[in-house]
């Protein structure tokens, strides 16, 4: 068999009622003609002996075990402003099933009452944001003309994101998202859109911004009234988002969501 694919499954049947023919051909099989695949290398297959107890298991990978070990995705939940997208992250993450990691993006906006660096975001200067862009490690950025001055938000390359190994979950934006899928392709990076109604989302943002010491109100509203261009349904449909799950109750949000993903990884 030529080696159409980097995998194969080696399959020896050895059997003592063979006839002397079939083990004569099996001795002059062409080694240059078969491939094995060990320790993720392919190489030329060495003739195989005819002993019943040859242990051939270190070569044995099936096509079918490889392929979905090696579909993992990039899972972006996006959404408007006090959508509750923290909320099913967190949930998305504890869920034992999904074995998501988290892939925590970096700000240069200030830390709220309730975030932890290294959990929500990766909280930056505005020095730290401009040294990563100068040596290469930024993979994308977006800026916001805030009423506080401007705000970085980024992904930085590093290393949080190996799909060899497993799926990630983040918070993003419908720029991020696009940006992902151009540089890890667009097969890879999976949007998870959260939708809640208007009156609801304000609510929740203005109960959040009541418990920070030095709540913000009018960037709250900027937000808001900036949410309907960013999120636009044109926008939307231009990125390639056309799932929208309702997350007006979390958990059964987040439980629909957990199903879908695992259907993407089990495809």
């Amino acid at each position: 068999a030529t080696p159409q694919n980097a995998f194969f499954r080696v399959e020896i049947n050895f059997s003592l009622q063979r006839h002397k023919k079939e083990e004569a051909a099996l001795h002059r099989a062409d080694a240059s003609s078969s491939y094995i695949c060990y320790n993720n290398m392919l190489e030329k297959a060495a003739p195989v002996p005819l002993d019943p107890f040859f242990d051939c298991s270190r070569f044995q990978i099936h096509s079918k075990e490889r392929e979905k070990a090696a579909m993992h995705y990039i899972f972006c939940l996006i959404g408007k402003s006090a959508c509750g997208k923290d909320t099913v992250y967190r949930k998305l993450l504890k869920d034992p099933r999904l074995d998501l990691t988290r892939l925590v993006t970096s700000t240069t906006r200030p830390i709220r009452e309730g975030e932890q660096d290294g959990r929500e975001y990766h909280f930056r200067t505005v020095d730290q944001f401009r040294r990563s862009l100068e040596e290469g490690k930024v993979l994308e950025y977006r800026v916001y003309d805030t009423v506080h001055g401007k705000w970085y938000y980024y992904t930085e390359i590093d290393g949080q994101i190996d799909l060899d190994k497993a799926s990630c979950l983040l918070i993003g934006t419908v720029e991020m998202f696009v940006s992902l899928q151009k540089y890890l392709g667009r097969d890879k990076v999976i949007p998870l859109y959260l939708e809640v109604e208007d009156g609801e989302r304000l609510s929740r943002a203005l109960r959040r911004e009541r418990k920070q010491k030095e709540p913000k109100y009018a960037e709250l509203c900027r937000r808001f009234l900036a949410d309907s261009r960013d999120f636009a349904p044109e926008k939307l449909r231009e990125a390639g988002i056309d799932k929208i799950f309702d997350n007006s109750d979390s958990s059964a949000c987040a439980e629909v969501i957990a199903a879908y993903i695992l259907d993407c990884v089990s495809r």
